[in-house]
């Protein structure tokens, strides 16, 4: 006994993970751009609803996306202290940048946009 699928369903998942690939895809170029920056603060004008807020389609403020990046010197966190090396920390309107993961494709398609005329 052969079991069918139907076209349709294959198609939907096939789409799906057709979308799912190219989010990850842009979420990883966005973390190389943004870790190709220098220290600071950056505001970058926004175009369509900011990602982090709740009602911001509502609001009439003019909408900037603050980007701010930080460099830290960590130590070995065992009991033997290694060399001190120094990391990136990097928050996107006060939140760690793995919050890249819950936006949608349009607002990763626009932070990467404006990415790309920063640097």
């Amino acid at each position: 006994m052969a079991i069918t699928l139907s076209s349709t369903s294959t198609t939907s998942t096939l789409m799906e993970e057709d979308e799912m690939r190219f989010r990850l895809e842009k979420i990883e170029e966005c973390n190389l751009l943004l870790s190709r920056l220098d220290g600071g603060i950056y505001y970058i004008k926004w175009d369509g609803i900011l990602p982090l807020t709740k009602y911001s389609a509502k609001s009439s403020i003019q909408k900037k996306l603050e980007i701010r990046i930080e460099s830290d010197i960590e130590y070995g966190r065992f009991i033997y202290l290694r060399k001190p090396y120094i990391t990136k920390k990097i928050r996107i309107c006060g939140r760690d940048s793995s919050c890249l993961r819950s936006w949608n494709t349009k607002q990763l398609t626009e932070l990467l946009s404006k990415l790309s005329f920063l640097r």
